[in-house]
């Protein structure tokens, strides 16, 4: 027997053979695949499933047939508009039903429990006072950095990279504001490795000169990306910019607290309006070199 159908997913889905029952489960058009499934396995061989294409015309049967068949189910479905109340269990389908106090839950129950864990584990995370900071600043930022350092971490078998960013996400360096924070010895909390007398925390890492390097790599980066975009930033301390790169796009903030307040949506307009600004000084200075001349 030769079926021709006109839609891809319904051939893909009728030719998937069999699967485990976690799989059988977890799919789409469960009761329908369980119901035809059977037969399909048993009369495969018998049954050849070919593409047609809808509303393409009626020269060959094929396309006829199709034609037909789609009259036919408008009809129907016409039809049962005015038909009672069927019953909601179908043939070949489980008769039970999950619910989440009065949501009917309808995709794959595993992925869905995976969600509301994750999702009740980030509200705990937000409510910590000193070890959700950062979260709550940048929940969206942190997610996306744990997938990419968690990968680099397992490519470069670099276990201990890992196990730094859990402990920076969450403020738990053992720096020594934070470790003789709470004694009155304020000596013991300055930074050992420079002379500037300032008080060994988080931010103070990426200031202090022992990285100079780092920091001369990030403003060369922080330079290319604000090129490539024809940004102008004369006007800004590249030294005070902090930098986060998030999917290969970039955001910076001034170390002020007016913008370092501001939303991510707020940033993103500030680095619009310095692209347009930065032309309209170029603009200005033609301007100006040409009215000497």
């Amino acid at each position: 027997m030769t079926m021709y159908i006109d839609s891809m997913a319904a051939i893909q889905a009728l030719r998937q053979g069999p699967v485990s029952e976690r799989k059988r489960i977890k799919m789409q058009g469960r009761a329908w695949k369980s119901f035809l499934r059977p037969t399909l396995i048993e009369k495969g061989l018998r049954i050849l499933m070919l593409h047609v294409k809808s509303h393409d015309g009626l020269e060959r049967p094929e396309q006829r047939g199709n034609d037909k068949a789609d009259k036919i189910a408008k009809k129907l479905m016409n039809q049962a508009e005015t038909l009672e109340p069927l019953p909601y269990f179908i043939t070949a389908e489980e008769k039970f039903l999950a619910f989440h106090k009065d949501t009917l839950i309808t995709d794959n129950i595993r992925t869905w429990l995976k969600e509301q864990e994750l999702t009740q584990l980030q509200n705990a995370w937000r409510k910590l006072k000193v070890q959700g900071r950062l979260f709550r600043r940048f929940p969206q930022q942190i997610l996306t950095l744990t997938k990419l350092i968690k990968n680099w971490s397992i490519e470069r078998a670099e276990g201990k990279a890992w196990i730094f960013f859990i402990f920076a996400i969450c403020d738990w360096l053992p720096l020594n504001y934070r470790v003789h924070s709470h004694s009155n010895d304020t000596p013991k909390t300055l930074c050992c490795l420079c002379q500037g007398n300032a008080p060994e925390t988080t931010e103070h890492l990426f200031t202090f000169p022992v990285l100079r390097e780092e920091h001369n790599t990030l403003r060369e980066r922080t330079d290319r990306i604000f090129k490539k975009w024809s940004i102008h930033t004369p006007h800004l301390d590249i030294s005070r910019i902090s930098v986060l790169k998030v999917t290969g796009s970039i955001s910076f903030r001034r170390n002020c607290p007016k913008i370092r307040s501001h939303s991510h949506s707020q940033v993103r307009r500030c680095n619009n309006l310095s692209k347009i600004t930065g032309k309209l000084i170029k603009i200005h200075k033609a301007i100006l070199t040409s009215g000497k001349a």
